[in-house]
């Protein structure tokens, strides 16, 4: 699960991250720090699109820290060198020193202890709660304060998971594969005994960016432009009436599906960012989680 260190003044330790994680001084912060140079929100680290991103609640010339846009508003935090601090002044260091997505976590308000996995579904056992869902239409939600045995305790869920007693499969887990047939236009999503059929459509839409990930060579840290992605995309036999803006609508589908057949974290699928003078869009996987044959 996703992990920070965090140094100010004398003190040092390390913090599991929720889904959204606020960060300074003021009491309803979710990790606080007993400084009184910090603001009271100093910054706010959140998981979306696969990865972590951050950006700063106080005055932003204050922070010093990773400048790749994730998305509008949030820049990428990371566990590489050079990308993976925050620092406020000489006062503060925020340090990412685990780069997974968050994971389902109970902490004791009073001690600071955190339960995961096994312990955190007996402690839930304890309150009477045999299984739980995220914030979307649940019996416990992201938040929530659950005494048990007299103890506060604060509960953590993934904003976009389902909990059970299994782990929700996530698209962006390292055992992923991609499975595309260019001649055939077949293609599927394999992950830990699950797999996903995709039709002719979604496997066209998402060749050239397989091919472009798998060819770094020919396209910088394989990213592709609109109306590359557009061009090899026609090749495929894709419809010439739709314009090259279509493609992002069609993306969009492609991740819907996959979060419909229970797939967590599907905005990881595709990154997109500003390269140089136009926005490149590329896939949010490692070569070698695709098969192109």
């Amino acid at each position: 699960m996703g992990r920070v260190k965090i140094t100010y003044g004398a003190r040092f330790g390390q913090r599991e991250l929720a889904t959204t994680t606020v960060i300074g001084r003021h009491w309803s912060c979710d990790i606080i720090l007993h400084h009184e140079d910090v603001p009271l929100r100093w910054v706010e680290v959140r998981w979306m699109r696969g990865k972590w991103g951050w950006r700063a609640l106080s005055r932003e010339g204050d922070t010093i820290g990773p400048s790749a846009w994730l998305r509008p508003g949030w820049r990428a935090l990371s566990t590489t060198a050079r990308e993976n601090s925050l620092r406020l002044r000489e006062i503060a260091t925020i340090e990412l020193t685990d780069a997974s997505g968050p994971q389902p976590y109970a902490v004791d308000l009073q001690s600071g202890r955190i339960v995961v996995r096994q312990p955190l579904h007996e402690l839930l056992a304890g309150a009477g709660i045999q299984s739980w869902r995220s914030a979307s239409g649940s019996a416990v939600a992201d938040g929530s304060v659950l005494v048990v045995e007299g103890k506060p305790w604060r509960l953590h869920l993934p904003a976009r998971a389902a909990v059970t007693d299994e782990e929700v499969p996530s698209l962006v887990h390292t055992d992923t594969l991609l499975k595309l047939d260019v001649g055939e236009l077949e293609g599927a999503i394999e992950l830990g005994g699950m797999r996903i059929d995709l039709s002719r459509e979604m496997t066209r839409i998402l060749i050239p960016y397989a091919e472009a990930l798998t060819n770094e060579y020919q396209f910088e840290d394989a990213w592709l432009t609109r109306d590359e992605a557009h061009a090899r995309w026609l090749e495929l036999g894709g419809n010439p009436e739709s314009p090259p803006q279509r493609l992002g609508w069609m993306r969009g589908k492609v991740k819907s599906y996959l979060a419909r057949h229970g797939l967590a974290d599907v905005d990881g699928l595709f990154e997109s960012q500003r390269v140089g003078q136009w926005y490149g869009t590329r896939l949010g996987l490692s070569p070698d989680q695709v098969v192109l044959t």
